[in-house]
């Protein structure tokens, strides 16, 4: 049985991940994120993305750092000086199943 790795950081991002992928700094290479940019996404998108790949990212590796970057309306809500998580179905079911 083969050893698996140890840590393994996603990020799942709206079509803007890939400006920053693009960036090439050293901090980010040596990371060896994996970049899941989807365009358009939504928190939908996302837990559909987490669903069908989650077993299959955990099979290789001990642990997973999620990173999820989506900065759309669905996902939070600024109020005065602070963002909070909007509450929603999709929002719940990140939060519950994933942090």
């Amino acid at each position: 049985m083969s050893e698996r790795a140890p840590v393994k950081p996603i990020l799942i991002s709206d079509s803007k991940g890939n400006y920053l992928k693009r960036l090439n700094v050293d901090t980010l290479r040596d990371l060896k994120l994996k970049w899941v940019c989807i365009k358009g996404a939504k928190c939908a998108h996302v837990d559909r993305w987490l669903d069908r790949n989650i077993v299959r990212e955990s099979i290789c590796y001990e642990k997973l750092h999620i990173y999820i970057w989506t900065g759309t309306c669905d996902l939070a809500t600024k109020l005065g000086s602070f963002i909070h998580l909007t509450p929603g179905d999709t929002v719940t079911k990140l939060k519950t199943h994933y942090l």
